[in-house]
């Protein structure tokens, strides 16, 4: 196997772990190394054809791995109408003082939700107004949502001076690498950029 063969199954693999297939898009930008579309749906094919990669409705996974398929697919499904959900309530967050960027992490940014899952969210504030900000979106749940966290959970608080995460693990490279910009996507870049650490862990 070529080099970005072999990122292709450590890719897979790694997410073999918790039985979630990667549909075609997310393997490419998630690949620890850097290669034109083409290229990486050539050597792809040439995995699939070697059946060193299965392949199932564009989702690809390792053969005889924990992938399971009709359980993505209907997540999937679920996860449209809550994306529909988060992106209301994403301009309620943004519009409350100091949010500067609001993404959507966890199940719904794999888009594989489950009705047991809440909708979580990573906000990005002014410098140094992380704890005000906190401040103000805990007391609209707690007032307006009956502290109810199905659709407003917030797990994750940052500033835009100290963008880059320390936590660098699997783990957290993991739920970056699926963050999706609902709010300041120009934020969102300059969050990527600032994490570049994150697919090289892909490779280790």
């Amino acid at each position: 196997m070529n080099t970005t063969q072999k990122a292709i199954i450590r890719t897979l693999l790694y997410f073999d772990i918790f039985d979630h297939p990667l549909h075609g898009t997310e393997l490419y930008e998630l690949l620890s190394v850097k290669v034109s579309r083409e290229v990486f749906e050539q050597d792809l094919s040439e995995l699939t054809e070697m059946k060193r990669v299965g392949n199932s409705s564009d989702y690809f996974y390792i053969p005889e791995g924990r992938h399971t398929i009709d359980d993505r697919l209907v997540k999937l499904n679920r996860a449209i109408k809550y994306h529909r959900i988060a992106r209301f309530v994403s301009g309620i967050i943004f519009r409350h003082p100091f949010v500067r960027g609001v993404f959507i992490s966890g199940s719904l940014s794999k888009s594989t939700i489950s009705h047991r899952d809440d909708i979580d969210y990573f906000v990005i504030a002014e410098p140094g107004r992380v704890w005000v900000c906190r401040a103000f979106l805990m007391l609209f749940k707690k007032v307006f949502l009956l502290n109810s966290k199905k659709y407003f959970c917030i797990n994750y608080f940052i500033d835009t001076d100290n963008l880059e995460i320390q936590e660098k693990n699997l783990f957290t490279a993991t739920e970056l690498a699926f963050l999706k910009p609902l709010i300041n996507a120009e934020l969102y870049a300059a969050f990527m950029d600032a994490n570049r650490w994150v697919k090289n862990l892909f490779s280790e």
